[in-house]
């Protein structure tokens, strides 16, 4: 297993860069979706501490936000946070966890693989094909939602319950357990592994007669756990949050994405969808095809175990295909084009359809469970012909062939100098750095490069913010989005300003002006006063 571990690593590092494993290098993360996320893990770790222990009020102050809303992971931040007690420089670890996310979905496969009693080297070709998934560096600019090892292990208990159910009521509890440990993970991972847990807990009792308490158990573990965890993630915040969007039926799966390789194969050629689509991405891979080409052909040879394998596994394909059809959306396409809308279906469902507006993501829980349960048919079926391990084998190869190193993407596009010697020492001699008017990505105007670089200054000297780019952002933002300055001026706050003049004459009797060309204004007599070379009149 170490060594599937290093492999995992090896390929890992071959999809991406292999400088950022090492976490003082931070650069990559400055830019885009992954800005929101290192901005929400710097303010988090650098920040005071709370409870729940998920909050980040720092940033967009004065309501503040979590580790949930900006999707830094909360396991991740927290490790952070007692690392950071030890180191001043600025680092990160997300290096490290998209690392791990490869080797997640080798160790689940080599478990399941194990547990089904194939022999080492099927158990190393099965785990290294499903460690070469396609759908991960689809992924690399949403770092969470890379971690798909956790639904790769609600379909791999599932399998397990049907087909060798050895402590049914464990299986039970880790699949519930799972659920709730991806809360504090990713809210879209949760969202997918919850019904599967729900699923599971269903087969336990239904296929391997797991006892009314030990059934019980389980499902106080998957409702207290993951409403535990909302709460400790900060998912819950005392100040209301809009946790709807604009775009469901946008970012969808298309009906042909497990063929669609988006351009990232090879061999084989993407077609278009529209540009939202790109969420419901899902291409199984050429090697996966084999795997599942090869299990249809067992399953032809053998209906009727093949049948009742499917009728066990009944409550867990329902979840799965309601997923599927959620991935769909109301606005179903096949390569790109609209084929049917269900609007008024998905109108039943509101609110979630703006909370889950992503609902391309939805497909994953049938993508892995293609694989998996191809892949577990084809060891099972070897155990009588040992022939039918030899599209296994041959399915790792072509999917360790088929994706070339270096996806697009991981060019950092060239950042603007971090500001430097004249916005250093500031802590202890201000509290807030407020942006006038306010600045958050998707709801607000926003200047990216801006904002980037003012958060790094205010998680360096210890500053709050009231700007950003978070998933879902307080009620009381939209309202703001264009207000001008009102309220006394405060000493221990620095505000940056629009260039609009209309916006820097509100501050009545501040002191303004350029600092390393960022327009601020402070009362006159505080320490960066004294650097600005003008009076606003």
């Amino acid at each position: 297993m170490c060594l599937l571990v290093v492999a995992a690593v090896v390929w890992f590092g071959t999809r991406t860069q292999w400088r950022i494993l090492d976490p003082t290098h931070v650069e990559w993360m400055l830019s885009g979706d992954w800005a929101a996320t290192y901005h929400g893990w710097l303010f988090h770790i650098r920040g005071p501490f709370t409870l729940p222990p998920g909050l980040t009020p720092n940033l967009l102050a004065p309501w503040g936000t979590s580790v949930f809303y900006t999707n830094s992971v909360f396991w991740l931040a927290e490790v952070g946070k007692l690392v950071g007690l030890a180191v001043s420089r600025d680092f990160q670890l997300y290096g490290l966890f998209l690392a791990s996310s490869y080797a997640g979905l080798a160790l689940t496969a080599w478990w399941l693989l194990r547990r089904l009693g194939a022999a080492p080297g099927l158990r190393l070709a099965g785990a290294l094909l499903v460690m070469a998934e396609p759908m991960l560096p689809a992924r690399f600019g949403h770092i969470a939602l890379t971690a798909q090892w956790l639904v790769l292990l609600q379909l791999a208990i599932g399998v397990l319950l049907v087909t060798e159910p050895t402590r049914p009521h464990r299986l039970a509890w880790l699949s519930c357990g799972g659920a709730a440990f991806a809360v504090g993970v990713e809210g879209y991972l949760a969202a997918i592994s919850i019904p599967l847990a729900l699923a599971n807990v269903v087969i336990a009792k239904w296929r391997a007669g797991v006892s009314w308490k030990q059934s019980a158990i389980a499902l106080a573990l998957l409702v207290v756990g993951t409403g535990l965890m909302l709460w400790l993630v900060g998912g819950i915040l005392p100040d209301p949050v809009n946790r709807t969007a604009e775009g469901f039926g946008d970012f969808s799966a298309d009906l042909g994405t497990f063929f669609n390789s988006h351009q990232l194969s090879r061999w084989v050629p993407g077609f278009p969808v529209s540009s939202r689509q790109g969420e419901g991405f899902s291409y199984l891979g050429l090697g996966m095809f084999v795997v599942v080409a090869s299990a249809l052909g067992v399953a032809a040879t053998r209906v009727r175990e093949t049948a009742r394998v499917l009728w066990l596994l009944a409550p867990l394909l329902v979840m799965v295909l309601g997923e599927a059809l959620y991935a769909a959306s109301a606005r179903i396409t096949f390569s790109g084009q609209v084929v049917l809308e269900l609007w008024g279906f998905f109108k039943l469902l509101d609110p979630l359809p703006s909370m889950f507006r992503t609902s391309g993501r939805f497909i994953w829980s049938l993508h892995y469970l293609l694989g998996l349960g191809s892949l577990a048919a084809l060891v099972i079926a070897s155990r009588r012909r040992a022939l039918w391990a030899l599209p296994v084998v041959i399915g790792a190869i072509v999917q360790l062939s088929e994706i070339a190193p270096r996806p697009r993407g991981w060019d950092v596009p060239p950042l603007p100098p971090p500001l430097g010697p004249q916005w250093t020492g500031l802590r202890g001699q201000y509290q807030h750095l407020r942006v006038v008017p306010i600045q958050v990505q998707w709801v607000c105007g926003y200047n990216e490069p801006l904002i980037n670089r003012l958060s790094q200054v205010a998680a360096r000297e210890g500053l709050t913010i009231n700007s950003g780019l978070v998933g879902r952002v307080p009620a009381a933002v939209g309202p703001l989005c264009n207000a001008h300055f009102s309220g006394p001026l405060s000493r221990d706050t620095i505000y940056v300003i629009d260039p609009d003049p209309n916006y820097a004459s509100d501050l009545h009797g501040a002191k303004c002006g350029p600092l390393e060309g960022v327009l601020i204004c402070v009362a006159p007599d505080t320490p960066l006063a004294a650097r600005l070379p003008y009076l606003v009149p």
